[in-house]
């Protein structure tokens, strides 16, 4: 969502005319280790909101700012109050704290309509708390919730919402379950896109969940090593994700 080529792939003629000219838009996207990318489109495109985000800092300021604690314990209300929703899920773990979920297929309206009454008021506060010890922080929770909004944008039937009860706090997640709309409207922008992997396997889910669907096409290739002197060694204790890779 925070888009730092925007000025390439914001506003791109690929009309048929421009495709076949880089220079104006056709642009051809190489991906290695494409397996990669739907988790991290999942990623990119979830969110997390949580009750003491609003409540701890409401706390902090009401001596000072009672408008801008009015606000934000309105927020921290709306959380709190969603834990009715977990009602049927709640239970009591072995440590003692309470854990318990719901699942919706649509965001919460009235939280996303206190957030937008919120960011208007955060922008104000910016330069007046610049210099106080409440800056960053205010800052931070301003750049949050801006992207919780963008990410909304997004919002289908592809996304859930979570509302999760969980040590001693109250979570709203957006969670993206199938980013391949989003993959092929973006790759949408050039005009071809060739993605690598030794891992591309089952290739029906790949094509599916990076948005090429039934048009793409597939090349598959026999692997240039030696079969004999393959030796398959089983370790439970290794992560192949990219953001444990040391």
């Amino acid at each position: 969502p925070r888009a730092y080529l925007r000025r390439f792939f914001d506003s791109i003629d690929v009309s048929e005319k421009n495709k076949n000219t880089l220079a104006e838009g056709g642009y051809i996207f190489l991906i290695d280790e494409a397996h990669n990318l739907p988790d991290r489109a999942r990623n990119m495109y979830s969110d997390s909101l949580n009750m003491r985000m609003f409540s701890q800092f409401a706390s902090d300021i009401s001596a000072q700012d009672e408008v801008l604690c009015a606000s934000l314990c309105r927020v921290a209300r709306i959380l709190k109050m969603m834990k009715k929703l977990c009602a049927e899920t709640l239970c009591t773990m072995e440590n003692g704290e309470e854990y318990g979920y719901y699942v919706a297929k649509a965001p919460p309206a009235r939280l996303n309509d206190a957030i937008r009454d919120l960011i208007p008021l955060l922008e104000e506060r910016l330069p007046l708390y610049a210099d106080s010890r409440h800056g960053e922080r205010l800052r931070d929770l301003y750049f949050a919730l801006r992207e919780y909004l963008q990410r909304l944008e997004y919002y289908t039937k592809r996304f859930k919402t979570l509302i999760e009860i969980k040590r001693g706090n109250i979570y709203c997640r957006i969670l993206c379950l199938d980013p391949c709309e989003i993959i092929d409207a973006r790759l949408s922008c050039g005009r071809a896109a060739i993605m690598f992997s030794a891992t591309l396997t089952p290739t029906e889910y790949f094509c599916s969940v990076l948005g090429g669907g039934q048009s793409a096409s597939v090349l598959e290739l026999p692997s240039p090593f030696d079969k004999s002197r393959l030796c398959i060694a089983v370790m439970d204790k290794i992560s192949t994700r990219h953001a444990d890779r040391g």
